[in-house]
This record gives structure tokens, sequence and C-alpha cells, in this order.
């Protein structure tokens, strides 16, 4: 489906504003009569304008064929009954309760989780703690915990030693050697219970009893601090050869680092380093703050460094070895460039269970749920005596009549008792920790309620949400063209050895390969150091040149490769020469190779370039298609609305 994401990505829009020259409901064509209005040819054009480079494909007319040999394939697909098939529907439902999902998890109530999240993020705090364990489950068993913590609590507050009272009363093991002390943390560091308590407390100040899932904590803030912000470094980094024996990468990454003792970081990076993505600028990764990086011991060796130009050790991640640089520190940025990192850490946190709670509450005051009078009287009577022994079943409810009734109602749909006891049956093990029927009910509805909350707001969110109810037609779009294409185009194509072979024949000329050469490529940032090391080569035997090239080799790197004219590792000119060359600067970095071997450029077989056939067929039989589409559909164009958008466009 990657081809489908990616229409899909193509294709969402925004709304935009249009110029008072045209109506934005002006029908600017009709496909067999059906409207197609300018707002929407105009958000679609001004959306996907960013992303073409030709101008000469930038013109209105020329994007216009393109929008109707779009909605050409939707009109062909839904002629083929893809939009009522059992694979469509099945797909479609997915995408629309991901969709859905994604629009109710990311509202105001997240929005404002988010920016409490972020506040947090910018300021460090320090706490210590006492924890007192809740023995047992029944109730009383809770209040002599909170009772022991709220006395432990008045202690310190008129003054007994905190770290004494921790490592006395303390159930967290590390207490006797840290007397309580959690070290400085911020947002996600903690459980959000003990993080919260401990932001909203002033230096110094002790809390009442705080309840977490490990039990009840008496907090005291010791401290609070801006936050270091995000740092930038530059690497170079060497990674394992798994089919080179010969090539050692903590050998390498060592040679490499003797080297940033006197030559520049940046070309040492752009010669050597296996990171492609930085190699070319120096090295350089964009910055990050703590947490940022997939890798915590680059992340600590990295903040580790304090002053500009500070270049550590080698070290050894999952990723390969590295030399890290320390470049430049900056303060956190703002709220709107964090954002969606602090979404995702939300989302994966205890944070993600509070929103919901306040999406249920949200839901609960839009659609006014309502449960059946004595609703808790009838549930108690059936689950009684067998909901503590994971032992309910629906079978087992006594009052057949009541399964039939209603339970809750919302709106105007109704959900009745044997709906929520087929759920308190499937569910009934997540509430093995309540300590009675009562409890079990009482949790277990408002999960049930929660559940045919949100699924009866997403299936409403499309006529109540016009910006999800534009997206959703979007994807529904998008994967009807994915399947149109799959079964004219793509599908057939594939199959088709007999046609993939004629093409092949018919256009040999284009398949051929790169010349190539393989090489040993000898490098050293002193020329006269290089120009020994080259000499000495050439001069010995072709079985002696490694072990006398590893006297000299402490400032000089050497590797075996495969080099096109597009390699820009060495200079184009050592392509078209032989044996062993001159010594040339590159990338700051003088270099010469030894060509072991040469590749010419040759005919490729047809199973090495069939992939490229089935592709350069594809997109003809796609032409062709497109042509018998517009041949069989009667397309109307309003010349008059099409003008006025063009001058519109032309003003802007």
């Amino acid at each position: 489906m990657k081809f489908a994401i990616r229409l899909i990505v193509f294709l969402l829009v925004t709304q935009l504003g249009f110029a008072q020259s045209y109506q934005a409901d002006d029908v600017l064509f009709t496909i067999e009569g059906k409207a197609f209005t300018a707002a929407d040819f105009v958000e679609n054009y001004k959306k996907n304008l960013d992303i073409v480079v030709d101008e000469g494909q930038r013109g209105v007319n020329h994007y216009l064929d393109l929008y109707i040999d779009y909605q050409l394939k939707l009109s062909a697909a839904e002629d083929l009954g893809i939009d009522t098939s059992q694979s469509f529907l099945k797909e479609y439902k997915r995408y629309y309760k991901q969709l859905a999902d994604n629009y109710i998890a990311n509202g105001d109530v997240t929005e404002a989780m988010l920016k409490e999240t972020f506040n947090r993020i910018k300021t460090e705090v320090r706490a210590r703690h006492i924890l007192i364990k809740i023995e047992g489950k029944q109730a009383k068993d809770t209040l002599k915990a909170y009772n022991k913590a709220l006395s432990i609590a008045d202690e310190v507050k008129k003054g007994a030693d905190f770290s004494s009272l921790a490592k006395k009363y303390s159930a967290d093991p590390s207490a006797q050697q840290n007397g309580g002390d959690m070290g400085w943390f911020n947002a996600f560091k903690m459980v959000y219970p003990f993080e919260s308590a401990t932001y909203q407390l002033k230096v110094n100040e002790v809390s009442e009893p705080v309840k977490t899932r490990f039990g009840y904590h008496i907090i005291q803030k010791t401290g609070e601090r801006e936050s270091r912000g995000k740092i930038k470094v530059a690497h170079i980094m060497v990674t394992p050869k798994p089919n080179d024996s010969t090539f050692n990468a903590e050998q390498r990454i060592n040679e490499i680092y003797k080297l940033t003792k006197t030559e520049d970081f940046a070309d040492l990076a752009k010669q050597y380093s296996a990171d492609k993505n930085t190699a070319k600028i120096g090295g350089e990764l964009p910055y990050f703050a703590v947490g940022g990086l997939n890798d915590d011991n680059f992340e600590n060796t990295a903040f580790a460094l304090t002053k500009v130009g500070d270049i550590s050790k080698p070290i050894k991640t999952k990723f390969g070895w590295h030399i890290i640089k320390f470049l430049d520190q900056k303060p956190l940025e703002p709220y709107e460039a964090q954002k969606e990192d602090v979404r995702r850490q939300v989302k994966t946190s205890s944070r993600a269970k509070l929103i919901n709670k306040k999406i249920a509450a949200n839901l609960k005051q839009r659609y006014k749920p309502k449960f059946s009078r004595n609703h808790f009287m009838h549930v108690s009577d059936e689950i009684s005596g067998l909901i503590e022994n994971n032992k309910f079943r629906v079978d087992s409810v006594s009052n057949k009549k009541l399964l039939k009734s209603e339970f809750l109602k919302i709106q105007d749909k109704s959900y009745s008792y044997k709906d929520y006891f087929k759920y308190l049956e499937l569910n009934q093990r997540t509430y093995t920790n309540q300590s009675s029927p009562i409890e079990v009910i009482t949790a277990s509805k408002e999960d049930y309620l929660y559940d045919k909350l949100i699924k009866f707001h997403r299936n409403n969110l499309v006529n109540i949400n016009p910006e999800f109810a534009k997206s959703i037609k979007t994807f529904k779009e998008g994967i009807l063209l994915f399947e149109v294409m799959e079964q004219k185009i793509w599908k057939p194509i594939s199959k088709d050895s007999v046609s993939q072979k004629a093409y092949y024949e018919s256009h040999k000329k284009e398949f051929f390969s790169k010349a190539s050469i393989q090489a040993k490529l000898f490098s050293a940032t002193n020329k006269s150091v290089l120009k020994d090391v080259r000499n000495a080569y050439i001069n010995f035997k072709n079985q002696s040149k490694d072990s006398i090239f590893k006297t000299k080799q402490d400032n000089v790197l050497i590797e075996t490769d495969t080099f096109t004219k597009e390699s820009t590792k060495l200079p184009k000119v050592f392509l078209n020469r032989n044996g062993v060359t001159k010594i040339k600067k590159h990338n700051n970095t003088y270099l010469f190779i030894d060509i072991l071997s040469k590749s010419p450029s040759r005919q490729l077989p047809f199973k090495e370039v069939r992939g490229k056939v089935i592709s350069q067929l594809q997109k003809l039989k796609e032409e062709q298609w497109l042509s018998e589409l517009r041949n069989h559909y009667k397309i109307s164009i309003n010349t008059s609305t099409l003008n006025k958008i063009e001058e519109s466009l032309e003003d802007k």
C-alpha cells in the first residue's frame, strides 16, 4: 500500500482562500454530468504546486489535465465496482478508524497536555521521597498506608531529618544509599502523579502523601533549574563490513582518531565517515536534546562534551564506531518546533490514559449517555459469585429477558445488557484486582461506556467535523486509485513476460551497466607522507606491498572498493588510468589508487533489468489507458471559469 499512501499524502489539502473573480462553487468541468468545482481544483493545485520542480508543469492548464486524469481513474474504479468490493470496504474501514482515532486523540484535551508537558521539559527539578507500599487489596490496607505516610510527612514538616526517615521507612531499596534522593529530572522521567506533585511544590516544600501505582510517596522538592536545551555535534562513523574479513572497524576508527589531533575534523568526516547523510557536511548532526537520539551511549558521550571543539574518544554504538565533536549549544526551541516530538512521547506514556479520561468526560458532555434505571442492581445479581473467579459467562445470566433490555443509550443508539455482559465476559480478567462486585461494576461500566462513546463519536465524526470529512474523502479516493491502477496497469504488466521481453529486445540500447573499477585507495592529509608510502608501495613486489605498507600507515588510510564516475571519494580522472596513479588532492585530502581491475560498460541481460522494463511498460500502458478513458467519458470544461482561475492565480 506504499503507493496508495504516497497518493494520499500528495492529495491531502487544507482550506485555502479564493480570489473574488470566481465563486468557490463554480463548476470547472464535468465528467458524464458529474460536476467538479473551482474550489476543489484550486486548493489541490495550490497544495501540489510546491512539489512541482519543472516550471513547464506548473501551469493551470497542465495541472487541469492531471486533475481530470485523476478523476477519470476514479470514475473507472467506480464503474468496475471497486468501491463496493469486500477488499475495498475492509481497507476503507481500517483507514477510517485510523484517521478518526487520530482526530479524536489530537484534539483540545491533548493540546493542553502537550503544553503542560513542554513547560515541564523546559525546567528540571530535583526531589527526594519516602515510599510507603500498600500491603493488600482491601480499602483498609490503602487507608493504613495513607495514614502512615501522613504521619511521616508530619514528622518531616516538624523538622525531622528527611534522609534518616527515608532510610528508616522507605520501601524504595535505593533509599539506603541515597536517602531518597531521585536526582534531577523533567517530564517523562517519573510516573505522572509523582512528576506533577513535584512540579507543583516550591523548593524545600514537603508534599502531602501522593498516590502512585507503587504506593504513597512523601516528596520534598530540593531544587529547580532551567534545562540545558539542545546541543549540536559532528561525528565520524565507521561501520563493519560483513563481506570484508580484513576490515576492522575498531582499528579504522582509532586510526582516524589519531588524525583528529592534527587534521580538520570536517575534512576527515567528508572523506572517511560511513554516515553518507552527514559526511558531505562535515559530519554535522541536527541539534538534539536529552532523549532525542536513538542511542544512549552516543547521547551521553555527546552531552559530556562541554566546550566547543572538544572531541570524544572513539565509542561503540549499535550503529558502529563514532568519534564525536562538540560544536554548539542553544536553548530549547519554542513549543511549536517541539510539539510533534512531545506528542510522540505523550502517546507512549501514562499521560495517554489521563488524556483518555478527559476525552471521555468531554464525550459524556456532548452526547449525554444514559444508563438504565437499576442497572447496578441487575448486573450485581448476575455476576456475584462468578466474577471473582473469572467464571462469568453471558450464558450464565439467569434473567434471559434482561439480556434484551436496554443497558445504555447514547442519543438514538441503544445498547443491550447482553452487549455489556459480552464485554464483561471478554475483559473480566482486567478487573481481578477489584475487591468486590461493586468495584467491578463501577470500573467495567466506565470502560464499556468509554468504548461505546469512542465508537459512536468515531462514526459521527464525518458529520460534525468538515476537515475530517474532507480528509476521509481523500483517503477513499487514494485507495480507489491504487486498486484501479493495480487491476488495470501494474498487475497485468508485471505478469506479462512476453511483452516484457519484447520491450527489452526493442530497447536494448537503454540497458547498459556503468563502467567501473575495483581499486585500492590510499589517502592522507599530508602529501609528503603519502608520497613516501606510494614510492614504497610501487617499489616492492605485489606479495610484499601490504606488509611493507603497515610500517608507514599511522597517518595513512587504505581501503578497497568499487568506483564509478559517480563516486565522490576520488577524482573522475582516475577511472581512465591503469595501475598505480599519481597523487591527487581531493576533498582536502591527498590520495592515489592502485587499479586492480576494470569492468567496462556492458549490455545488461533481461533478468537484471526486468524491474526497469516493467516500470517503463506500465508507464506506456497508463498513457494508453488514459487516452481510452478520455474517449469513453464525456468531459466538458467551463472555459469561462478556467480563465477566471488563471487570472486569479496570475495576480497572486
